[in-house]
């Protein structure tokens, strides 16, 4: 077996590309799209040495600073076994189509136009209560989201909540957010309403995404 070559990378980033349809190529692999003030993305991401690649949906929340584009509220196409679905450039020549249609039956969203905040809210809760990885970015974007739709009784309920999950988990780790009540002040700033405009200005401009068409988020 070998890595994919930068042609294989190219052509199986502009298949999913013409699949998907609405979504930008960001960089190989990796394609984006803008649902108001955050990204929706498809990355192929490499496994065993970069011999093979497994589709994964995730979000991206421009409302809050962040030096990359993150994999927020990962979700992978899974084999019949539940577990990651690895796929060789050979096989996605002869299987692609097939490919497709299991992605698109295990994670609807990702082949979303428009995209609904309570898709998106549901999206976020499920993520934060598996608890991989102490999502603690999950928790964030998730409250902001519900600012942006102006959802605040709603946001500072889910704050507790999250803060309540946030007391429960290693010292260690909940040292890296400021702990909880570091936590609870860093989000209260950061979903103030002109705070949430000027970080999505400021983060579509830095990604050079200012060009995106807006797809749009419903604040249903």
């Amino acid at each position: 077996m070998k890595k994919m070559t930068t042609a294989e990378k190219k052509a199986i980033t502009q298949d999913w590309k013409e699949v998907m349809g609405t979504y930008e190529i960001y960089k190989p692999l990796h394609l984006l799209k803008r649902n108001g003030p955050l990204l929706t993305g498809i990355y192929l991401k490499p496994v065993y040495g970069e011999e093979h690649y497994v589709p994964v949906f995730h979000t991206h929340s421009l409302m809050t600073s962040f030096p990359v584009v993150s994999l927020v509220a990962p979700t992978s196409l899974l084999n019949s076994k539940g577990v990651e679905e690895s796929i060789s450039p050979l096989r996605h020549s002869n299987k692609f189509e097939a490919l497709v249609e299991c992605f698109r039956s295990q994670c609807p969203t990702a082949f979303l136009d428009t995209i609904a905040c309570t898709t998106l809210d549901s999206i976020y809760q499920t993520t934060v209560a598996g608890r991989d990885n102490f999502p603690v970015q999950a928790m964030t974007d998730n409250i902001l989201l519900l600012a942006w739709c102006e959802k605040s009784a709603m946001a500072h309920e889910r704050i507790e909540h999250y803060k309540s999950i946030l007391q429960g988990w290693p010292e260690g780790v909940t040292q890296r957010a400021g702990g909880a009540a570091g936590w609870e002040r860093e989000v209260k700033t950061l979903m103030a309403p002109e705070n949430l405009e000027n970080s999505v200005a400021q983060e579509l401009k830095k990604f050079k995404l200012s060009h995106f068409p807006d797809h749009s988020l419903v604040c249903d």
